[in-house]
């Protein structure tokens, strides 16, 4: 009886061997989730977009640098590279000004409409509503 359990690999004692680095993955990658915070990406919070302000559309270097490529076409660097981004910058001041003043103007507007709604003089839009409500379309079946 023992000659046949000595001969034989011992089958128990290699599964807990397999298995004990498996669970001490796991456990170990268990305790770092849990362990972990959120990171700065991963938080949401409510806020509202700003635009960008004017100093956003300045290059950080000088459109002329542009005049040293050697890379251009049949045209002088100037005409090629310089003067089409100097143009794309000032649109960019252009829109983003434009951009301000509608929003000054947005925010002005919704002034004046809280204080209307809290004088009365502006009633909220809309009409109530519900299913197979046909009042309003047709008065004589009311």
């Amino acid at each position: 009886m023992f000659a046949t359990t000595i001969g034989q690999p011992r089958k128990q004692g290699r599964q807990n061997e397999i298995r004990l680095p498996l669970v001490s993955a796991l456990l170990t990658i268990l305790t770092v989730c849990l362990l972990s915070e959120t990171s700065e990406a991963q938080q949401f919070r409510r806020t509202i977009p700003r635009a960008p302000s004017s100093s956003t559309f300045t290059p950080r270097f000088s459109t002329y640098l542009n005049l040293l490529r050697n890379d251009g076409g049949p045209l002088p660097n100037y005409h090629q590279f310089v003067r089409p981004q100097t143009q794309l910058v000032n649109t960019l001041r252009q829109q983003d000004r434009a951009i301000r003043r509608e929003q000054q103007r947005i925010v002005s507007v919704g002034r004046q409409v809280q204080t209307l709604q809290r004088q009365g003089g502006a009633r909220p839009t809309g009409v109530t509503g519900g299913f197979m409500r046909y009042s309003h379309f047709y008065p004589s079946l009311r």
